[in-house]
């Protein structure tokens, strides 16, 4: 049910009650740690699946170890669903990451509640004119649903946003290559060094490829479509 199934690296649904996390197509199972609980999934009632509670106060994410399967070669996507809860807006909160902080190579995908917009940093050798940060603007409600996707064309070197299906912005980083994927390090959801998640998150899917806005809409009505009869599930706010 996903789009471009063969280049997806790692799906996590994340509806486990607790400790590993599963990934649903290889073996890259996420380690939990300093105990991320599970909380209600999009759905909003207690029989839907589960989703990942992150409490930035209490440190929490999921990690595994750098290893060959989880590494990006070109074009890279990147969606999940995910929920803001209190405070969460007022500093960063990180959704995935792939860096290393010394040197502060890899990439992360995370929402800066300081100035309102979401970003894609990459840093290629740790100092900050090799650092690249695509943006766009954004000011999401606390306790609201929103699927998120954040595409990478390595080849044209630009950086698209998507919200609920429909693209946000769209960036040109300026980084050369993908000289930013040439680390080893960990792989984490809902934290990047020093920085937490504080919100829920549900089905993160990690793709080798470059998405296409009809594809990322595709992954939106997943959830938000019933099957055959197109019908809403429910209401999303944007």
């Amino acid at each position: 049910d996903l789009p471009q199934s063969a280049s997806v690296v790692s799906r996590w649904t994340l509806t486990e009650d607790g400790g590993q996390r599963n990934d649903q197509v290889g073996t890259n199972h996420l380690t939990d740690n300093n105990t991320v609980l599970s909380g209600v999934g999009i759905m909003e009632v207690s029989t839907a699946e589960r989703s990942a509670d992150f409490e930035a106060g209490n440190s929490e994410y999921l990690s595994i170890a750098d290893n060959a399967s989880l590494s990006i070669t070109g074009d890279l996507s990147f969606a999940c669903w995910y929920k803001f809860e209190s405070s969460s807006t007022t500093a960063y909160c990180v959704i995935m990451s792939k860096t290393a902080a010394s040197p502060n190579t890899g990439y992360a995908i995370r929402f800066a509640g300081d100035s309102d917009i979401l970003e894609f940093f990459g840093s290629t050798n740790g100092t900050s004119n090799a650092d690249i940060y695509a943006t766009t603007s954004w000011l999401p409600t606390e306790g609201i649903w929103y699927h998120i996707g954040v595409v990478y064309d390595a080849s044209a070197q630009e950086c698209k946003f998507y919200l609920n299906g429909a693209q946000l912005g769209a960036t040109v980083t300026g980084l050369t290559g993908t000289a930013m994927y040439d680390n080893a390090a960990a792989f984490y959801l809902g934290r990047e060094n020093t920085r937490y998640s504080d919100g829920l998150m549900q089905d993160a899917v990690l793709w080798n490829a470059e998405l296409t806005a009809a594809e990322v809409l595709t992954l939106y009505e997943l959830y938000t479509v019933a099957p055959s009869t197109f019908t809403p599930h429910f209401a999303l706010v944007m």
